[in-house]
């Protein structure tokens, strides 16, 4: 596939193009694109989400930070990116809590001594979450 641009005017030159090509084997496509929304998308329940109502109270070219990437009020398709990223670190944050949870019943079968609130208790379970995420 061949992609035509144009150079930017300089006077005194004739207008060239240059051409670029992208093999279908690994070069990326300039620009990102949106793929269809995954089955688990959840659109009512993002749009209670604490994140998305701050969104709807923003005024036209108001911007959000969130998740480490800014998303402007009435700018392309921010509302739709941030509504995808919402439902990425809800998605996260179950996964993490099914892994949370699965690690603390090995440690209680493991040590049923300790309390749930000790020290140590919270140390082996970060470590049994740790290895089951370095098994995934």
């Amino acid at each position: 596939k061949t992609i035509q641009r144009r150079r930017p005017y300089v006077a005194n030159s004739s207008e060239e193009e240059e051409e670029l090509t992208y093999n279908d084997v690994g070069d990326k496509k300039p620009g990102p694109k949106m793929e269809i929304r995954p089955p688990d998308f959840d659109e009512d329940g993002i749009r209670k989400s604490p994140t998305f109502l701050k969104w709807l109270e923003l005024g036209e070219g108001e911007e959000l930070k969130y998740a480490c990437r800014s998303f402007v009020k009435g700018h392309r398709n921010d509302e739709e990116r941030l509504m995808r990223r919402i439902m990425i670190a809800r998605r996260n944050n179950v996964r993490d809590h099914e892994i949370l949870k699965l690690a603390r019943e090995v440690v209680v079968k493991k040590h049923p001594e300790d309390a749930t609130t000790s020290a140590s208790f919270v140390a082996n379970v970060a470590a049994v979450a740790a290895a089951i995420t370095a098994n995934e």
